[in-house]
């Protein structure tokens, strides 16, 4: 099950200011992968599909397991674009809104951290980072540290760039990593276990537009009215997998 919501505009803005730090930080210390390069994830052998910066230290390796084809497809790229990764291990001296979020929502969930990552998803041209590519989600291994107790069971929180929270339950019975799904942009991804209010992370109660407010939005003819049904926005929602 996986559980959504919306954080306030003024977080969404601070999530930004980490995409940009996202790469100079990766610049200082590059752990560069080829696409289709096998890479070690918790001492076994996986195939990572998207080139770019594996330089996270606190997990024991990180794989994006979902075939080249299908992201370079689902970013919707031409034949010179390539999907690209950045990942390495949130900070709070590069991003402390960032963390300090990350902090609250696992505060409301109960939940312990035993890891957290930073990770972009996009795309290059000719070595360049594309300013737009298609909303995505590719699905990612991550090794457990040495220390996570093994015998728990582990989920993620992630926080978007666009100021959205979902927790995420791991896809699969490894118990020496931890599978979710990356979204495109930069997000944070806390890994966590002992979750003992998973429902914080759900939404409350969806926001009504007044039916005054539509009509100054769209003023329909009288014998047109009758048949437009006032929609309901909710300023969160559920995603069930």
């Amino acid at each position: 099950m996986k559980f959504k919501k919306v954080l306030a505009t003024t977080m969404a803005a601070t999530m930004v200011m980490a995409s940009a730090m996202t790469v100079c930080a990766a610049d200082q210390y590059p752990n560069l992968k080829i696409a289709k390069e096998n890479v070690l994830v918790a001492g076994d052998v996986n195939l990572t599909n998207v080139a770019g910066d594996y330089s996270a230290e606190s997990v024991r390796g990180v794989a994006v397991t979902t075939p080249f084809e299908d992201v370079k497809a689902a970013l919707g790229l031409t034949a010179n674009q390539r999907p690209t990764v950045v990942i390495y291990d949130a900070e709070k001296k590069a991003s402390p809104e960032a963390i300090a979020c990350l902090e609250g929502a696992e505060q409301d969930a109960g939940a312990t951290e035993v890891a957290s990552l930073y990770f972009e998803l996009g795309a290059k041209e000719d070595g360049k980072w594309l300013s737009q590519v298609t909303d995505a989600t590719v699905t990612v291994k991550v090794g457990l540290p040495k220390t996570a107790d093994r015998t728990k069971t582990y989920s993620v929180i992630r926080i978007e760039e666009n100021g959205v929270i979902t927790m995420l339950n791991d896809l699969d019975t490894n118990d020496k990593t931890v599978t979710f799904e990356a979204t495109t942009g930069v997000s944070v991804y806390g890994i966590v276990t002992d979750v003992t209010n998973a429902a914080a992370i759900t939404p409350v109660v969806p926001v009504e537009v007044p039916a005054a407010e539509l009509t100054e939005a769209a003023p329909v003819e009288a014998e047109e009215a009758e048949a437009v049904e006032t929609p309901e926005v909710e300023a969160t929602e559920v995603v069930s997998e």
